[in-house]
C-alpha cells in the first residue's frame, strides 16, 4: 500500500510518493527521490496524470537504481516481503481495512488469510510476530536479505564518504597552518613564488572542504549529495598539484648550494 500526496498548487506541483508496505525496494513512510515527485519539481510536467505517476512508480520498482528512500535487498526477500504483504496491511495499516474489508470479505480473501497463518503455525510451531501485529516495519525485511553497501568491510558507505570529508576538513587547516608558517619565512618573503602556488592549492581544499561541510548541515537531497563527488574530486586536483609543487621545487627549483638557518 503506497501514498501519494497532492500539493494545493497540483497539477502545476508535483506530489509526494511514499509506500506503507514493507517491499525490498522502498523504505516505508519515506518520500521516494523520482523525476516525478516533490524531490524534482524543475522535471515535473504539469499533463502527467495519477496513471502516469503509478506507470512511473511501477517502473522505477522493478529497477536498480537507488535513491532516497530506496533501499537494496536481494529478490529473495522481495519475493518474501510480497508474500507478507497482505498479512501487514491487515494488521498493521488500518486504513487499508477500511477501504478494502468489505471487498476482501466478499472475495474470501480472510479465509485464505486464516488459512495461511494456520498453516504456518503447523509448520514453524510458532505464530509470526508480524503476522500477529508485533514487530516494525524495520525488522519486516530479514537482516539476511539486505544487501548492506559496506565500505572496508566494516563501514557503510555514508559513513566512509563523511570520514573521509571529516578528514579532508582537517588535513586542509593543517595545510592553512602550513601556508602561514611559509609566509612568515624570511626566505620564501624573498621569493613568494613558491607561497603564491602553495595558497592557491590549499585554496582549493578550503572549497572541496566548504562544499563537505554544506553536505553535512543541509537537509538530505540529490542537490546536496551532488556536493559530494565534486568537493572530493576538487580536493584530489588541489593536493596532487599541491604534492607535485612541493617535488618540482625541491628538486628543481631550491637552491642546493646554499644553506638557510
Amino acid at each position: 500500500m503506497g501514498r501519494i500526496t497532492f500539493p494545493k498548487q497540483y497539477p502545476l506541483k508535483p506530489p509526494a510518493i511514499e509506500v506503507m508496505t514493507p517491499n525490498g525496494r522502498f523504505q516505508v513512510n519515506r518520500k521516494i527521490c523520482m523525476s516525478i515527485s516533490n524531490h524534482h519539481p524543475e522535471s515535473w510536467n504539469p499533463a502527467w496524470n495519477v496513471q502516469t505517476i503509478l506507470i512511473g512508480l511501477i517502473s522505477f520498482f522493478v529497477s536498480d537504481e537507488l535513491t532516497a528512500g530506496c533501499i537494496k535487498t536481494t529478490d529473495q526477500a522481495k519475493r518474501h516481503l510480497a508474500k507478507e504483504s497482505l498479512d501487514y496491511n491487515l494488521n498493521k495499516l488500518s486504513k487499508f481495512k477500511d477501504l478494502f474489508f468489505n471487498k476482501f470479505e466478499q472475495m474470501g480473501v480472510f479465509e485464505i488469510f486464516e488459512e495461511r497463518k494456520a498453516l504456518k503455525r503447523s509448520d514453524n510451531g510458532e505464530s509470526d510476530p508480524l503476522l500477529e501485529g508485533g514487530g516494525s516495519a524495520n525488522s519486516a525485511i530479514p537482516e539476511e536479505y539486505v544487501e548492506k553497501r559496506q565500505f572496508l568491510c566494516c563501514f557503510s558507505l555514508k559513513c566512509g564518504l563523511i570520514f573521509f570529508g571529516l578528514f579532508l576538513v582537517f588535513y586542509t587547516i593543517i595545510e592553512c597552518f602550513n601556508c602561514y608558517m611559509i609566509g612568515v619565512n624570511d626566505y620564501f618573503s624573498e621569493d613568494p613564488v613558491y607561497d603564491n602556488v602553495y595558497a592557491a592549492c590549499v585554496l582549493g581544499g578550503l572549497v572541496a572542504s566548504a562544499m563537505f561541510l554544506v553536505y553535512l548541515i543541509s537537509k538530505d537531497s540529490r542537490e546536496s549529495r551532488e556536493l559530494l563527488p565534486w568537493a572530493f574530486l576538487i580536493a584530489a586536483i588541489s593536493f596532487l598539484v599541491l604534492g607535485l609543487w612541493i617535488i618540482i621545487y625541491i628538486f628543481a627549483i631550491y637552491p642546493k648550494d646554499k644553506v638557510y638557518i
